[in-house]
């Protein structure tokens, strides 16, 4: 059975992600258990701050006994720091010293309580600048590799994050070369912009994103018969996206992609005959009609 609590809690923790004072009373009066608490009044004050995203600070004030005693601790989330802050009221409501900056002071008297920190804001907005690896598999002849950036906003509330993304992919020249000797140099550069919700877990963020590219295809064709072409068509997008962020402002991104072309070019050697006219078309390359690509790469975000 849990002791009775004498205790007149201040919970001042304004953040989502922060229990109620009522389940700090609740962890205290389960600590104490059986424990018969003090008689005497207790006041405890709580002030939680964020500090960063994975570091939280709580300062508590206490009196009780005609004894005021500070004590200020930190956790890695606001769990940790109310489990803390239990524990002390639990000392406090037992009667038991608090090891804490003791200062003796008349609790008779009114007397005006320090004011609370200033909450840091739930939502920060950041610019985010991307740079990484990409190899793309379908829009090309064969597996290609290439590299991305992108840059954008990226908006962190206390469980989400939210990205909105333009981006520019370039990738390695592809040549084809028929039985014939002719053939075709494929060069690909791609525009995009997307959209990535995801969730929050301390350093990682796990979500999806959505959007469109415009993929700019450039073939410049060789043998008898050369020709050269840029043709340029749109694409829906999906990805799956994990992040690992060892600071507030750099992270670590790994993306698959998948993308649909709305069309599908298809790009071929022309065949003339003696008068110059063309008789036939072999086919070199088409873009497969879906596409998986994946990247990996650095977030830098500021602000």
């Amino acid at each position: 059975m849990a002791a009775a609590l004498t205790v007149d809690l201040t919970w001042n923790a304004p953040y989502a992600e922060c229990p109620a004072r009522e389940h700090v009373l609740e962890e205290a009066g389960g600590i104490l258990g059986a424990s018969r608490a003090s008689g005497s009044p207790v006041a405890v004050r709580a002030d939680i701050e964020r500090v960063e995203e994975a570091r939280w600070r709580a300062v508590l004030t206490v009196d009780a006994a005609g004894t005021r005693s500070v004590r200020h601790f930190e956790a890695r989330s606001c769990d940790g720091v109310a489990s803390a802050a239990a524990l002390i009221v639990a000392i406090a409501a037992e009667g038991g010293p608090l090891p804490e900056e003791p200062t003796t002071e008349d609790t008779s008297a009114p007397r005006a309580l320090a004011p609370a920190p200033s909450p840091r804001p739930s939502a920060r907005s950041q610019l985010a600048i991307e740079a990484g690896a990409a190899v793309d598999d379908g829009l090309l002849p064969a597996p290609a590799g290439g590299a991305e950036i992108a840059a954008g906003w990226a908006l962190g509330l206390s469980r989400l994050r939210l990205r909105v993304l333009a981006s520019s992919s370039l990738f390695v020249a592809q040549d084809v070369v028929l039985s014939t000797g002719d053939g075709a140099s494929f060069q690909l550069f791609a525009f995009g912009i997307r959209g990535c919700p995801a969730l929050r877990a301390g350093p990682m963020d796990v979500g999806a994103c959505a959007g469109a590219e415009i993929e700019t295809m450039a073939a410049g064709g060789f043998g008898a018969h050369p020709e050269s072409h840029i043709v340029s068509w749109a694409s829906g997008l999906g990805s799956a996206l994990v992040t690992w962020s060892p600071s507030e402002h750099v992270a670590i991104y790994g993306r698959a992609d998948l993308l649909v072309p709305v069309e599908r070019p298809l790009f071929y050697v022309g065949q003339l005959g003696p008068a110059g006219i063309e008789q036939s078309r072999t086919p070199v390359h088409q873009p497969a009609a879906v596409t998986a690509r994946g990247a990996i790469g650095v977030e830098l975000r500021f602000f």
